[in-house]
């Protein structure tokens, strides 16, 4: 139900921001429109990578089942991917965001990217 629900809101934020970044500008749209335009393409994000990241997890379970006797991996529920995917689709909406405001260096594409990972861990962890 949650995959479902997922694409359905993934699907219709795409075609509201494919919409939106055709007939505004960033002027003429003004914060909330800014602000409406990073929530839709988080969702848009947010759908992508969630099944993304259950297909990968699928994949690797399939392909090692022959290779682990002992505790064989099974796929990730879809919640769970849903939670890991919910930090993996900041990161774009970061970039995207530090590079409106002057450019990304390395220093900035770094830490987005220790921070992306050590909030992936704590989602793994728990």
């Amino acid at each position: 139900m949650l995959g479902k629900a997922l694409a359905a809101i993934s699907i219709l934020s795409g075609v509201l921001l494919v919409m939106l970044v055709n007939f505004t500008t960033p002027t003429s749209a003004g914060p909330i429109g800014v602000l409406v335009f990073f929530l839709l393409l988080y969702l848009v994000c947010l759908g992508v990578f969630t099944g993304l990241v259950f297909l990968f997890s699928y994949l690797v379970s399939v392909l090692t089942k022959d290779l682990v006797k002992v505790r064989p991996s099974s796929p990730m529920s879809v919640k769970k991917a849903y939670y890991l995917s919910s930090v993996l689709s900041l990161a774009p909406i970061l970039f995207l965001a530090i590079q409106s405001f002057g450019g990304i260096g390395f220093l900035e594409f770094f830490l987005i990217i220790i921070f992306t990972t050590l909030g992936c861990i704590i989602v793994v962890k728990r």
